[in-house]
């Protein structure tokens, strides 16, 4: 009898920490000259896993300079890389080799406190303004979530095109903020597309450079 109490605690745990590695590492497919899923957004201290399907790509940060950087081959020799960012905000990255056929990604990371827990749900679908604003090159955008949801964030300019996806992901209820960095992005009026269900909201942002 202890054997068997002792068998199922031990299955327990095992199963305790394949839901934990489930929820902190996210999958990212490669295949197809395009990452699957695009946009991501994770919890600070998650690890992100590039997975090899097909073709011959690599998964480089847009940045090069700072802990944030990353520069790996995804092909049939090198089928997985794992990295885990340490730092908030945006951060987007391409394949070398076919960037200019729009194989690009981000990844959204907030801080584990901005998901607030179950006894501090919101009630209500929200966007706010985001602030600062006018901003110069970066601005900050907070939503809330009552229920899990799809959640698209979208950027458009000012005639209607869209520039950038921040978010495109189910998320669990709570308290997000992400960051849009305009650095490449020239001046004038942008509108901040907010997608959740059945809501939709819309925040006009002004980048002045």
């Amino acid at each position: 009898m202890m054997n068997k109490i002792l068998l199922f605690l031990s299955f327990v745990f095992v199963l305790f920490l394949s839901l934990a590695d489930a929820q902190s590492n996210h999958i990212v497919d490669v295949s197809n000259d395009v990452f699957t899923p695009s946009s991501i957004s994770i919890t600070l201290g998650d690890t992100v896993t590039w997975k090899w399907i097909s073709g011959t790509h690599t998964t480089i940060s847009d940045s090069t300079t700072g802990m944030n950087t990353w520069d790996a081959p995804i092909d049939v020799n090198h089928q997985t890389f794992s990295f885990v960012i340490t730092s908030p905000g945006l951060h987007a990255y391409h394949c070398k080799f076919h960037a200019s056929l729009g194989m690009t990604g981000t990844i959204n990371v907030v801080e584990p406190t901005e998901v607030k827990n179950n006894f501090s749900l919101p009630k209500n679908y929200s966007l706010s303004q985001n602030y600062p604003n006018p901003f110069n090159p970066t601005t900050t955008v907070k939503y809330s979530l009552p229920t899990s949801s799809l959640v698209k964030v979208k950027v458009f300019n000012s005639v209607g095109n869209q520039v950038a996806t921040l978010v495109n992901e189910q998320e669990q209820a709570g308290y997000y903020r992400i960051s849009f960095d305009g650095k490449d992005f020239s001046s004038g009026v942008y509108f901040l597309q907010f997608e959740a269900n059945n809501f939709l909201r819309v925040e006009k942002m002004i980048l002045l450079k």
